[in-house]
């Protein structure tokens, strides 16, 4: 039962998306650009904390 779910998924990406070789080419450009995205959010953690740093420093430099 499990291989024949396994098939059936295999032949619907198939059908959306070409061929097997295409299905598996698009799953690796997804996971690319998810793992971007995941990155994303840390990198506007990082800017965010270097611009309170930044306006912290400009602060005391004109105290």
């Amino acid at each position: 039962a499990a291989v024949e779910e396994r098939r059936a998924a295999l032949s619907e990406l198939v059908r959306a998306h070409g061929s097997l070789d295409e299905a598996i080419a698009l799953l690796d450009t997804g996971s690319a650009r998810l793992a971007e995205l995941d990155d994303d959010g840390e990198r506007v953690e990082r800017l965010t904390r270097e611009r309170e740093e930044a306006a912290s420093a400009l602060d005391e430099a004109a105290a």
